[in-house]
């Protein structure tokens, strides 16, 4: 009997129907969407009828028809029944209906006589890329199968899903007992019904018995759950993934209409939501929608939840990144909702930074709930209930879903979720979100009535419904009971997303750096009286957090979705250059007298002084002084090196200060060694040689009198085969034994030999990937830099930089959000070994006691480190999504930096800042006033520990926030100190709100303050400065 079970199911359900009408000959018009709400017809109108193919190219379409209902249908509960395929949404009357990602649509409770039906329907987006890569054809083939309308036997249908989900738990559950009291009970019911009766009204009193004696039975079942599987729905919409931003901006409309639709119908739907950069669309494109929405969240069955603008990556973005993304998004929350989530809610990423619970707690959010990490493939994340703490022991409460974000409501799911949990002493309640999502859809009518059926089966657990963080909110009675996670939680698989789509990561470390210079820059020209026009700031910051999204920055998405980042990225840039340059031009025309005309001046924006090289351009005109020096007017000579267009020197800079230059001619002479058959590039710290192969032969550290290589060659470009898989840009498939090493030298030359410093340029090829490398080392440093030109050409390959090194520790440190980690370099356990590439930020350093090696970058975020080797990722070469991601040329800067001590008596931090914040001078024109005189620090920091994330104007009022965190894991005071002024300073926390707190701040005199920082402490100031 159990296999006629599928049979008599297809049967019941083909009964649902008490009528059914076809809904024939359609007009057909083609459609190009040109933007949200923007479309353009194309060609004529077409009819098209059922069964007729609709797409098989990508395009769009509407299909409207005029129905008129029968008298039998007015004024009774009357559906839609849709079979079309793709994606669409559906108009009544010209309003918008909801999304058409099921068959069933109600189409009114009372119907009417007529309805002018429109349905806006679009390929299949979400899997057409995976289509293509599997049969050839771009897109699926689209046809107009079935479209409908229907009168539902309420009946008929409760019965069918009941059935169901038993004859499911029927087929899965293991124990003999349970299995035979559910055959009994499937048996009893199923044979009060014959399925050959012709007579209907007969059939339904037969269905009536059936569902009676099925529900007797199934309460005659006992079973004993300690505990329940708490259900929300929800919809995990990508903000860009195989598609672009411009379409996910219509699957919102779908999607956030079907759950408003469904609330209607179903009173136990509790619907989440994410993102408020995607609320805001709704804001902007569909405003009535989203005045709907705002109603279901204040009737409170709409639950916000995340915080952050996106769901971002959360291993790339920099702290102050992450913050903004918090801070932007529970702006956006309490402005249109009057709401602040709790949760952070990120199912879908890719691994998480130990920083982050402390970033959490001090943005108002105590929970954290993801699902990824049960994809681990070596190690099994060991809780789903825990106490997660970070780098600086703040801990928030943590929930790690046993199913996915886009689970179906089905009985071995649901039976699983409670299973599988393996805190069910603790919490009493497994956690599942259900709901079509990646490309959206959320919820259907379909699972509601799935979970329905399911609170009758005494297999499962108890079904409760509700809003997430009121099940969370549990966690806390239970806190103490909870095992403890502590430090980063790493995903054992997507490791290629840390390099994949190079120039996406260039642009977003780029614009990181340029974003905190411009409110820091803009922060003092206004202290000092200047009016700067910040009004876009946050535009700006918007798109950079947007990008940083889960499957933008990581780089897995489609060509489409990129080109849409290199805009956000251009349109973010030109915003935070005008304020930059707005701001540099106010402190230069008032910083000298009128003999500093055309003088040049110089700002350091960190809190450390930098003693590093110093880029200046000349115009035409300006070109024609004479000159070969610089003179600061602490009267200190300074050499000039001239390279091409450029002009470099290399001097100290004052922490958060500046200092100028007049142009001199003292007659340097400056010998210039002939080139030798060996390339050396020697200073007074280091020797380096450079083989005939283009690769490093030796580093010789004259100062503490050691080679630092452990092997014969070094900066060896690596390049690896990767094995191919369907997570092409997501995963990294690489064999040691399918790699080859790039040797192939094309060139070799001295490129520059001057007072500042000397350099080597090296070209080497493969195939028809080209690699070229300008090695340079500057007077008195000990950091040699590579500065690298890639046009890269190859798929499925990667290419990495490794550097074997003559040291002896089995740790290593890197850099990370707010802070750094220390990882393993040793294979010893399994939790070692599937750390094989890790994420990093701008540098990584080995060191024993007293001496230390930093592999610094400007742009990488891939780092591998096992013994004494150390390798960073440069190029991935993936094919999918995007058949071109990567290919073309590519600049970035790696450096090796040879230290003193670990890197914190190194200075690793500040050097890893100075490649990616090269200082540059700017030549004094239009001067105004002497306000800025001399060599000044206009803010000082004592303590080599702290580092300035950021200084700006405050989000709510006319205050200044200045936030600095410990780099080095250390206890002290510190003192801050300002070129104007205090009026008040109060600590508040990352949203820039008063928080409650012990530590005392201390205003010593009247420009400066004093307070306590505890080991990798984020601390956040307001600060008011008098008039």
């Amino acid at each position: 009997m159990p296999d006629s079970y599928d049979l008599i199911l297809r049967k019941i359900k083909g009964s649902i129907y008490d009528l059914a009408i076809n809904l024939d000959h359609w007009d057909k018009q083609e459609i190009e969407y040109l933007a949200p709400n923007e479309y353009e017809k194309i060609g004529k109108k077409e009819i098209i009828n059922l069964g007729d193919e609709w797409d098989n190219s990508g395009k769009n379409f509407y299909f409207s028809k005029e129905v008129n209902l029968p008298k039998s249908m007015r004024r009774k509960k009357v559906f839609l029944e849709f079979d079309i395929g793709g994606e669409s949404a559906i108009y009544v009357n010209g309003k918008l209906k909801r999304g058409l990602n099921e068959e069933l649509i109600l189409l009114s409770k009372q119907a009417k006589k007529s309805y002018f039906l429109q349905i806006e329907a679009t390929y299949h987006i979400h899997d057409y890329n995976r289509h293509q890569r599997k049969t050839g054809e771009k897109y699926y083939r689209h046809y107009f199968k079935k479209a409908r309308v229907v009168l539902i036997n309420e009946a008929v249908k409760k019965y069918y899903y009941l059935l169901k989900n038993t004859i499911d738990s029927y087929r899965f559950i293991k124990d003999d007992n349970y299995k035979y009291l559910l055959a009994q009970a499937i048996e009893n019911s199923i044979m009060a019904v014959d399925f050959h009766v012709n007579e209907r009204k007969n059939y339904l009193k037969m269905i009536q018995k059936a569902d009676h004696i099925l529900n007797k039975n199934l309460s005659q079942i006992k079973t004993s759950y300690p505990g329940k599987v708490y259900f929300t729905a929800n919809s995990h919409l990508d903000l860009a993934f195989k598609w672009p931003i411009k379409e996910t901006i219509r699957k919102c409309k779908r999607t956030f209409s079907t759950a408003v639709e469904l609330m209607d119908q179903y009173d136990d739907l509790f619907f989440v939501q994410s993102q408020p950069l995607l609320y805001s669309f709704a804001k902007d494109y569909y405003p009535e929608l989203f005045e709907k929405i705002k109603a279901r969240v204040k009737e409170g069955r709409w639950e916000l939840i995340g915080g952050m603008w996106v769901e971002a990556d959360a291993n790339l973005p920099s702290g102050e990144s992450f913050v903004r993304q918090l801070l932007y998004g529970q702006k956006f929350y309490q402005t249109e909702f009057d709401q602040i989530p709790k949760i952070c809610w990120l199912p879908d990423t890719f691994g998480f930074t130990t920083s982050l619970p402390q970033i959490l707690k001090k943005s108002g959010i105590n929970y954290f709930a993801t699902a990824k990490i049960r994809q681990n493939t070596v190690n099994e994340f060991p809780y789903n209930a825990f106490k997660w703490e970070g780098l600086d022991g703040s801990q928030v409460l943590a929930y790690f879903s046993t199913q996915s974000s886009t689970a179906d409501i089905e009985a071995e799911k649901i039976y699983q979720s409670w299973h599988n949990l393996k805190e069910k002493n603790e919490i009493k309640k497994s956690y599942y979100a259900y709901g079509y999502g990646d490309g959206g859809g959320g919820a259907t009518s379909e699972m509601m009535e799935n979970l329905s059926a399911i609170r009758k089966n005494p297999i499962l657990p108890e079904v409760e419904t509700g809003k997430l963080e009121s099940d969370i909110n549990n966690l806390d009675a239970v806190a103490d009971r909870l095992p403890l996670w502590n430090g980063e939680i790493y995903f054992e698989r997507h490791r290629g997303t840390y390099t994949s789509q190079a120039l996406i990561k260039k642009y977003n470390r780029r614009l990181e750096y340029l974003y905190r210079e411009a409110e820091l820059i803009s922060s003092l020209a206004e202290l000092l009286g200047a009016e700067i026009d910040l009004s876009n700031l946050e535009s700006g910051w918007k798109k950079l957090l947007a990008n940083q999204f889960h499957d933008i920055l990581p780089g897995s998405c489609i060509k489409e979705a990129v080109s849409d980042a290199y805009q956000y990225y251009q349109e973010a840039e030109k915003i935070v250059e005008e304020v930059i340059e707005a701001s540099y031009n106010y402190l230069i025309c008032h910083s000298g007298s009128e003999e500093a005309e055309n003088d040049l001046f110089v700002f350091n924006p960190f809190s450390y002084s930098r003693s590093d090289l110093i880029e200046f351009n000349l115009t035409e005109v300006q070109m024609r002084k004479d000159f070969d020096a610089l003179k600061s007017e602490l009267g200190e000579i300074v050499e000039v090196q001239k390279d091409g267009n450029k002009y470099y020197f290399k001097d100290t800079v004052p922490a958060l200060g500046y200092k100028k230059y007049k142009f001199v001619k003292v007659d340097i002479q400056n010998e210039i060694e002939d080139p030798r058959k060996e390339f050396v590039l020697e200073n007074e710290f280091l020797k380096v040689v450079i083989n005939g192969e283009g690769n490093l032969a030796g580093i010789y550290d004259k100062r503490f009198k050691r080679e630092i290589l452990a092997a014969k060659e070094a900066n060896l470009f690596e390049l690896f085969k990767e094995t191919p898989c369907y997570y092409d840009a997501w995963d990294l498939n690489i064999k040691e034994s399918d790699k080859v090493i790039i040797n192939n030298l094309e060139e070799i030359k001295y490129q520059v030999q001057g007072p500042v410093y000397d350099s080597i340029l090296i070209k080497k090829r493969y195939q028809e990937t080209v690699i070229e490398q300008e090695i340079i080392l500057a007077k008195k440093s000990s950091r040699i830099d590579f500065k690298t030109k890639v046009n890269w050409q190859e798929r499925q390959k990667l290419l990495k930089v490794s550097f074997p090194l003559a040291l002896n520790t089995n740790k290593a440190n890197y850099d990370i959000a707010f802070g750094n980690l220390e990882r393993s370099t040793t294979n010893n356990t399994k939790w070692e070994q599937a750390q094989f590439e890790v994420p990093a930020h701008k540098w990584a350093d080995l060191s024993e006691y007293n001496y230390g090696v930093s592999l610094l970058n400007d742009c990488k975020y891939g780092y591998d480190i096992k013994n004494n080797i150390m390798r960073l990722t440069l190029l991935k070469g993936g094919i999918y999504p995007d058949p071109e991601a990567d290919l073309g040329k590519h600049k970035f800067v790696y450096s090796l930096y040879l230290h003193q001590g670990d890197f914190r008596k190194g200075k690793t931090i500040e050097e890893a800042t100075n490649i990616n914040t090269p200082l540059k001078a700017r030549v004094i024109e239009n001067r105004i006033s002497n306000q800025l005189a001399g060599n000044s620090t206009l803010i000082k920091i004592k303590g080599d520990n702290l580092i300035l994330s950021a200084f700006k104007k405050s989000e709510f009022d006319q205050d200044y926030i200045l936030r600095v965190y410990d780099s080095y894991g250390q206890r002290n005071k510190s003192t801050v100190s300002f070129f104007k002024e205090l009026w008040q300073v109060k600590e508040v926390n990352l949203m820039e709100r008063d928080m409650k707190t012990d530590n005392e701040i201390i205003i010593k005199d009247s420009k400066s303050f004093t307070f306590e920082i505890k080991p990798y402490e984020i601390k956040t100031f307001k600060i008011s400065f008098k008039k």
